[in-house]
């Protein structure tokens, strides 16, 4: 028996390995980590950010990138500079690019999507009348 091609704690055998699904997982976990941390942050964030031009390894068409007009900068207001945290929160892919960018940008281009949708949602929602507008 050997691990899992892309390192995860199963063990293959007869070739058959849970890891693409492991590992699709954990992109969709960061994704949604960083979406839950935009919501909280900047609330619409995602009306901010064009699918078709995302990309995580560039600096202008990455998710801060977009929002804040550069990485760096949307990096450093949020303390993500110069540590992994970036990598946990999914605006980063890998440090030395291992990881699989197309997975995690369709991973943010999901959580894009479901909150543009709970948008439309909520803004058609019937409104509640008021007590005192009904007397």
């Amino acid at each position: 028996m050997r691990r899992c091609f892309v390192g995860c704690q199963h063990l293959v055998n007869r070739n058959l390995c849970g890891g693409r699904e492991y590992m699709k997982s954990i992109v969709a976990r960061r994704a949604a980590r960083g979406a839950e941390f935009m919501d909280g942050v900047r609330p619409g964030w995602f009306d901010e950010v064009d699918g078709s031009r995302l990309n995580i390894y560039s600096t202008k068409n990455c998710i801060l990138g977009q929002i804040y007009g550069s990485y760096e900068v949307g990096a450093r207001l949020y303390g993500f500079w110069g540590n992994n945290l970036a990598l946990r929160y999914g605006f980063l892919a890998s440090v030395f690019g291992f990881f699989p960018t197309t997975r995690l940008i369709r991973a943010w281009l999901y959580e894009i999507e479901r909150r543009r949708v709970q948008a439309v949602f909520a803004s058609n929602a019937p409104k509640e009348q008021s007590s005192e507008a009904l007397v």
